[in-house]
């Protein structure tokens, strides 16, 4: 990881050399190139951090869409469940037709 930064840093420093060697003293060209090294690495690492964040994010709010679809699930047996053998009757057939209906 180290030397992977290294070798980023090297980089931006050549290039800000490029970039800036006409308009600015060698000095000025050092200064602006730390603070561009400093913090083009901190920027990736943020911006990926967002990124896991939002993944892991996305993956909890899946598994809760789950756990609550088993919850109705359970809830809808047990209401069922209460019917009598006409009303049940009425309601599988209901719901398999609007199941049909919408494939």
């Amino acid at each position: 990881m180290y030397d992977d930064l290294f070798q980023e840093g090297l980089i931006v420093y050549a290039e800000m050399l490029e970039e800036l060697a006409t308009d600015k003293a060698r000095t000025e060209i050092d200064k602006l190139s730390f603070k561009k090294v400093l913090w083009q690495p901190l920027n990736r690492l943020k911006r990926e951090q967002r990124v896991c964040e939002r993944n892991t994010d996305m993956n909890e709010a899946y598994d809760l869409g789950e756990e609550a679809d088993w919850n109705n699930l359970v809830v809808l047996k047990q209401e069922v469940n209460k019917l009598s053998k006409m009303e049940q009757v009425i309601f599988y057939d209901h719901l398999f037709l609007t199941r049909r209906s919408q494939n």
